[in-house]
């Protein structure tokens, strides 16, 4: 998907963000009054929908969104499937798009290398502690 004034990572990552609203905008047509709700999924059509979404939702991974910011990203989604007016220019944030996925990125990864200091800390201790006794 070319995009004018977005380049590369970004591009693929908008391009990922289109399909995942008509995925969501697609579910929102065919389920109805319980689009508030989980979908239920009755033909193979929704079951292969509902796997696009799952694979497509693997790019949004790094972002960490929280359940409010899944409804933002909804809505664009929405809007550029549903080929609505964007809120926003699209050529002014679409660079920010790989600038917080690094954000976010780098913040996970600290977490997590914060908790496997702590996780390898408590397992070299039991370790040091089931070791047999020098012999004499």
């Amino acid at each position: 998907m070319w995009i004018p004034g977005i380049a590369g990572h970004a591009r693929r990552l908008v391009g990922v963000a289109a399909l995942v609203g008509l995925l969501l905008s697609g579910l929102v047509l065919t389920t109805g009054p319980r689009a508030a709700g989980a979908p239920e999924l009755k033909t193979d059509e929704q079951k292969t929908l509902y796997a696009l979404g799952i694979a497509i939702s693997r790019n949004l991974v790094t972002f960490g969104l929280s359940e409010a910011e899944l409804e933002i990203v909804k809505a664009g989604l929405t809007d550029g499937a549903l080929q609505k007016e964007s809120k926003v220019d699209l050529q002014a944030y679409g660079p920010k798009i790989q600038e917080l996925q690094q954000t976010r990125a780098a913040a996970t990864a600290a977490t997590e290398k914060k908790a496997s200091q702590a996780f390898l800390a408590k397992a070299a201790g039991e370790a040091a502690r089931r070791r047999p006794p020098p012999a004499s």
